[in-house]
């Protein structure tokens, strides 16, 4: 399964080497200079390896911004639908909604708020609404409070560190080496 993961990862990445040549082609770089940044950004950008080793969604979320970018306003379905499916994987992505609410395009809008709603409904309908404190939690991790316990932690094992013997133990309980 895990090589099912990093496929779709190898393949977004590709996709996100064309898709950001065509954003900087779109907003005036001339053919060199697209080209050159985005190999450049492609090839020595930490978080895309970071993304890549770990498995991670971010590519597509980043493919799923800048198909909204690009999409946008030719295609205001496919931008609102990309942009829905970004805030849909991760919840920071919204924040780029206001972007194009500047515009006040009320179409784009409703489509956005329409397809918000669509796969909303595509994850609850299956398995019915959450209780409710793991909505909570889900809606307080989605506001960063999960990043807020992580510089937590980090500040305990600062000044209150854990003991070796005990340390050592979670990282084995913690890893999964595969089958």
């Amino acid at each position: 399964m895990e090589w099912i993961c990093w496929a779709a990862n190898m393949a977004a990445l590709g996709l996100f080497v064309v898709l950001l040549r065509s954003a900087l082609l779109r907003y005036g770089f001339g053919e060199w200079p697209s080209a050159l940044a985005t190999v450049a950004f492609a090839a020595i950008n930490v978080p895309i390896l970071r993304s890549l080793g770990y498995v991670q969604v971010n590519l597509h979320v980043v493919n799923m911004i800048l198909i909204a970018i690009l999409g946008y306003p030719r295609w205001p379905i496919l931008s609102a639908l990309a942009l829905a499916l970004a805030v849909h994987i991760k919840a920071s992505p919204a924040v780029l909604a206001l972007a194009f609410l500047i515009h006040r395009d009320g179409r784009w809008t409703g489509w956005f708020v329409a397809m918000l709603a669509a796969l909303a409904a595509v994850t609850v309908l299956p398995f019915g609404w959450p209780a409710g404190r793991a909505l909570a939690g889900a809606a307080l991790g989605a506001v960063g409070l999960n990043h807020a316990l992580s510089y937590a932690v980090l500040w305990q094992d600062r000044y209150f560190p854990l003991p070796e013997s005990l340390r050592a133990l979670f990282e084995v309980l913690g890893s999964y080496d595969g089958p």
